[in-house]
């Protein structure tokens, strides 16, 4: 039984290891504000709101 907590804690512990590293990850991929935001009138009463991504987000984030 006590194999199956040892594997548990194991697992839990590289979680929060794995959270620590994509957190960095992340911070460091917004820091550089990789999206811009476009409002386009296409009409009167329509805008259309656009996100465009200036760079992809790491594979590490994936």
């Amino acid at each position: 039984m006590q194999r199956l907590y040892d594997a548990a804690f194991a697992r839990h512990d590289r979680a929060k290891a794995k959270r620590r590293e994509f957190g960095e990850c992340w911070a460091r991929y917004i820091t550089g504000h990789p999206w811009d935001i476009d409002v386009r009138n296409v009409d009167p009463s329509t805008l259309e709101i656009l996100a465009i991504m200036r760079e992809p987000a790491p594979v590490e984030l994936a």
